[in-house]
């Protein structure tokens, strides 16, 4: 089983969510929504969540939320992901070739998004459920 690190990004003035569409050429899920995410490499998965977040949009983040790992599994393999609820400043991310676009949403704003399988698995760990908004406070 793949082990993920997924970086949920949140800005708390904004009180959205960042999502980026993942480039025409990815291998896998070309075209959907997803969150900063990538592989566990030889770090923690915290570790990997905040340096995929960095390298995916340019910016930092404090983890302010972490949740046991969830299992999803796809036409394209078996994930076990690791969510983090990571608060960033900034609003205006530096994409990696890996994705072409990207907004800040709110949760409820999933459901009728062209997303990787099981985006809201993601959310729902963390306490987030997508039918309501969200703010931390």
């Amino acid at each position: 089983m793949k082990q993920v690190a997924v970086a949920v990004a949140y800005n708390p003035v904004e009180e959205k969510f960042l999502v980026l569409k993942r480039a025409p050429a990815r291998d896998v899920h070309a075209g959907k929504w997803e969150f900063a995410s990538g592989k566990i490499e030889d770090e923690t998965a915290r570790e990997a969540a905040l340096r995929e977040l960095e390298e995916e949009t340019g910016f930092l983040g404090e983890v302010v939320r972490s949740a046991e790992p969830v299992e999803v599994d796809t036409e394209d393999g078996d994930f076990l992901i690791h969510p983090f609820l990571v608060v960033v400043k900034g609003t205006k991310p530096q994409l990696s070739r890996e994705h072409t676009r990207w907004k800040w949403i709110f949760a409820e704003d999933i459901p009728d998004m062209d997303t990787v399988p099981e985006l809201e698995k993601d959310l729902r760990a963390l306490g987030i459920e997508t039918g309501t908004g969200y703010s931390p406070n």
